[in-house]
């Protein structure tokens, strides 16, 4: 499903300068539009001066980055990561949930390292 949206030209603000482009939002909230290089960058800037998303537009493609208290990401039929690596770390606790079936499956070989007991 695409959305299309309407463009909306914005002038550089004094302050950001040359490569810049700055949107200043009812929240107290900015867009930052920035030309750095080869890369174009777009940041949402909290009112506190927080930096909370970067989408940094490169020649490998989109880099998203959410920086937040909270994270959620919510579909009614299906996620999918599709990647060469994926690294899920969790400074406390981490837990996978299932109210169906749980299925690991994997070519090479499946490590499980605790420095405490393993319960299976």
């Amino acid at each position: 499903m695409s959305i299309k949206s309407n463009v909306v030209n914005i002038k550089s603000s004094a302050v950001s300068g040359q490569n810049n482009r700055l949107v200043q939002l009812e929240s107290g909230r900015q867009v930052v539009i920035q030309s750095e290089g080869m890369e174009e960058v777009v940041r949402i800037v909290e009112p506190e001066g927080n930096i909370s998303l970067t989408v940094r537009m490169t020649d490998k493609g989109p880099v998203v980055t959410l920086t937040g208290a909270h994270l959620e990401i919510s579909s009614t039929e299906s996620i999918t990561l599709d990647s060469r690596n994926i690294v899920l770390n969790s400074r406390e606790n981490t837990l996978l949930k299932s109210e169906g079936g749980l299925r690991i499956d994997a070519e090479g070989e499946v490590d499980i390292h605790s420095e405490d007991d393993i319960r299976v």
